[in-house]
């Protein structure tokens, strides 16, 4: 097994963990990004309100059975 793993392992540890922190480093930047948006969005609704009045029915609320 250890000729698999060690000795014919085209991509060594070293560059393996290398390449995942790099990628983990860019994920982790875009969560970020993704969160402030997420937090700028909620802010802009809470902020509006809410647009219809929760007594008014829409259309398909208002059909009925028929």
């Amino acid at each position: 097994m250890s000729i698999a793993f060690n000795d014919m392992n085209p991509f060594p540890m070293k560059q393996l963990r290398q390449l995942r922190a790099v990628h983990r480093e860019q994920l982790e930047a875009e969560l970020r990004e993704l969160e402030v948006l997420k937090a700028e969005y909620l802010e802009r609704r809470a902020s509006r309100g809410r647009a219809v009045p929760e007594s008014c029915v829409s259309e398909d609320e208002g059909e009925g059975d028929g």
